[in-house]
């Protein structure tokens, strides 16, 4: 009959049995086959549950362990992580083939002798069943030397302290070098096998697991004289086997080329349909695909298609950094723009890196930072490999030292910008696109915000009028309904700077007439402006200002971050 206990959590469940099972004076062992019993738990997990480790908890004890018995002086041999574990516990699954990383007799060897059991503790018929017939072979010997180490003492019989069993075990079992099973795997007499097992024991790695220690085969040669018993053809064979399951383990991959394909197409998609779609739900296309690459790059691939998802990484983080602030969180658009520059430096992709620093650039300038806008487009500009890259840049840095009231410095960036419109593009900003792009109308756009800083109403309305005339005569799948309504309110500033009512009444009626989930945030911001304007002096007693003024404040009252923050019963 199953003993009482708590029913909070399965966890807690285990916690509770385990305690018990230790204040009965039960051993490891025992609490071991008990949690393999109760909650059908493969040989592996149920030992480390017996301890109370988690999976991370474990890995840190291992690689301990190999450190301290020499395994690993340098601490980069034999490195376990929480997650690699979780593959040695579960392997080989229960599909039709294997599933998870294989315990190899070296690695079983180590397991052991951290948990102060025997090799075949750690063993199921799963395991047997799937396991190649030369680890069978040096498991079948590491058994029996098991059995003559543990002769005379009680089974599971483990100091309680930490560091202890470790320590004990290690006095009775030492790991096997992977040299053996790959001797055995070659047809090797068995005496061959066991001549092997007696070598020196190698600093052995995970396959891939850089070290700056040789290991396998070649630490064998430098270290032993017992290799004289060994055959050439063994020792030439062993080595060819080595190379054989290193060169397996490196052409493996979790992606192929359809999967990129996709992944690159939702990319482009993702920034083409952002300029003209309500930015929220394509907030949450933008996560979903960011995830999937992060599910891929917690696996193994070609470093090719490793450096594809980097970038297509900080791509999506680039257009989260555009979405975060257009919904008015600056702080983590700005978070999200450092981690598409990390991805961008990591695989050394100069579009992303000038495109990244010029959205950072942005940041600063809607956040009243232009001194820093400057300093950061200016630092983009090395990075910069295209005309189109460059022309971004420039009117970049062009709108800053507007803010700034430096009309000189403002005017030699707009000229720039013009002079270098002429040239070639590159991937990102011509070739993907979108948000990523940077067309004339863009270019107008800037231009119409930097002439409205410097007062020059002339110059701002025909650089807005521009960009509008050629948002309205391009495609409707590239008309960027965010930047179309920011002209307009450029041009309505112009109109007032001129004192003409009318002019800014007519330019801001498309613009308060957009859905509420498309008011993205820098549009109330404009329009706090013209608000302020029209409360001036100037238009004082003025009817058709009072009346503009209202239907601004009914428009400010309705903008995506409200809509956003309402309860979800008011909408």
């Amino acid at each position: 009959m199953d003993m009482p206990y708590a029913k909070t959590s399965l966890r807690a469940e285990q916690r509770v049995l385990r305690d018990k099972m230790r204040a009965l004076g039960m051993s490891h062992r025992q609490i071991a086959v008990e949690f393999a019993r109760r909650y059908q738990m493969r040989p592996r997990a149920a030992w480390r549950h017996a301890y109370g480790w988690s999976q991370t908890e474990a890995a840190e004890q291992i690689s301990t362990h190999a450190a301290h018995a020499g395994m690993d002086p340098d601490g980069t041999t034999v490195t376990m992580t929480g997650p690699h574990l979780c593959e040695y516990e579960n392997w080989p699954g229960e599909g039709p083939e294997p599933a998870g990383r294989r315990p190899t007799p070296y690695l079983l060897s180590l397991l052991a002798a951290v948990y102060g059991c025997n090799v075949h503790d750690l063993l199921d018929v799963a395991d047997y069943e799937r396991m190649p017939p030369a680890d069978r072979l040096i498991v079948g010997k590491a058994a029996s030397a098991d059995g003559q180490h543990a002769h005379g003492r009680q089974p599971g019989a483990i100091a309680e302290t930490a560091g202890a069993p470790q320590a004990k075990a290690a006095a009775g079992l030492t790991p096997l070098p992977p040299a053996a099973g790959q001797l055995a795997a070659s047809g090797q007499a068995a005496g061959s096998a066991a001549a092997a097992a007696e070598l020196p024991r190698p600093q052995a790695a995970e396959p891939g697991r850089r070290s700056s220690q040789r290991h396998g085969i070649a630490a064998g040669v430098a270290a032993s004289a017992a290799l004289d018993r060994l055959s050439e053809k063994a020792l030439i064979l062993a080595a060819a086997h080595e190379s054989s399951t290193h060169a397996e383990w490196a052409e493996s991959t979790n992606v192929g080329e359809a999967t990129l394909e996709q992944l690159d197409a939702d990319v482009r998609r993702i920034a083409a349909d952002y300029v003209h779609v309500p930015p929220l739900p394509m907030f949450a296309e933008m996560l979903r695909v960011r995830d999937r690459i992060y599910f891929l790059l917690a696996g193994r691939q070609k470093p090719a298609a490793t450096a594809q998802l980097h970038l297509l990484a900080g791509l999506l983080c680039g257009l989260l950094a555009n979405a975060s602030t257009d919904l008015g969180y600056r702080d983590a658009a700005s978070e999200q723009a450092r981690a598409a520059w990390a991805y961008g430096d990591i695989i050394g992709h100069n579009g992303l890196r000038a495109w990244t620093r010029g959205m950072q650039a942005l940041i600063e300038y809607w956040s009243g930072r232009p001194r820093q806008a400057v300093r950061l487009a200016q630092s983009a500009r090395r990075y910069a490999d295209s005309a189109t890259a460059g022309v971004r840049l420039h009117s970049i840095e062009a709108r800053a030292w507007s803010l700034l009231g430096d009309a000189r410095e403002a005017s030699r960036c707009m000229g720039a910008a013009d002079r270098e419109s002429l040239a070639g593009g590159d991937y990102l900003h011509d070739e993907v696109g979108g948000v990523f792009g940077f067309a004339d109308t863009k270019n107008h756009c800037y231009a119409g915000a930097a002439f409205i800083h410097l007062g020059q109403a002339d110059a701002a309305l025909e650089a807005a009028a521009r960009a509008i005339e050629l948002y309205a005569g391009g495609p409707a799948a590239q008309r960027s309904y965010g930047a179309e309504s920011l002209a307009r309110v450029d041009m309505a500033v112009a109109y007032l700077l001129k004192r003409r009512l009318d002019g800014a009444a007519e330019s801001l009626a498309p613009v308060l007439a957009i859905p509420a989930g498309l008011r993205i945030a820098q549009l109330g911001e404009r329009l706090a402006d013209v608000r302020i304007r029209l409360a001036g002096a100037e238009f004082s007693g003025a009817r058709e200002a009072g009346d503009l003024r209202d239907r601004i404040d009914n428009f400010a009252g309705a903008t995506i971050v409200q809509e956003l923050d309402r309860p979800s019963r008011d909408r």
